[in-house]
């Protein structure tokens, strides 16, 4: 049964919540990095409601996504003795390609020129919390798979 493509999804929706709270309580309630995104990339105000919207659409696709990408490549690649360590990992991974692709987009909104090294710094904070979460998940819901999908028995191993 190939039942690890949606638990690789929905353990990125859930590991994107944990995360998502943890940036909104460390930064304050202000505007999200996927926010200014959206309102660079569009022109809209990044306070506004659609640019909060769209920020968090996007934020919740792109980690939804990305936990399928890693239960897929863990999988695939036979890494499966070790989920949590790998999802630290793919969250430092995921982190130093967000931060070389959006960062300079945001950096115009004007919105991080007086806290850029705070800002990289939680935004490696909480992709390694993503990365961590995303492993966590996956290991008790997958443990050891083979890459048909097959569930071996054994107890998972972090």
């Amino acid at each position: 049964m190939r039942s690890w493509w949606w638990k690789g999804a929905v353990a990125g929706f859930l590991a994107t919540i944990v995360m998502s709270l943890l940036g909104f309580v460390a930064q304050g309630g202000g505007p999200a990095p996927t926010a200014l995104l959206w309102s660079q990339l569009t022109g809209v105000d990044p306070a506004s409601g659609q640019a909060t919207t769209m920020g968090l659409v996007l934020h919740f696709l792109y980690g939804t996504l990305m936990g399928l990408l890693f239960a897929g490549l863990v999988i695939y690649m036979a890494l499966k003795e070790r989920w949590v360590a790998y999802g630290l990992v793919w969250g430092l991974v995921l982190w130093l390609a967000s931060s070389a692709l959006w960062t300079p987009l945001i950096r115009r909104t004007g919105f991080l020129e007086n806290s850029l090294g705070a800002a990289l710094l939680l935004g490696a904070l909480s992709h390694l919390v993503y990365g961590a979460v995303l492993g966590l998940i996956l290991r008790f819901w997958l443990g050891r798979v083979d890459v048909a999908g097959e569930r071996r028995v054994g107890r998972p191993v972090a």
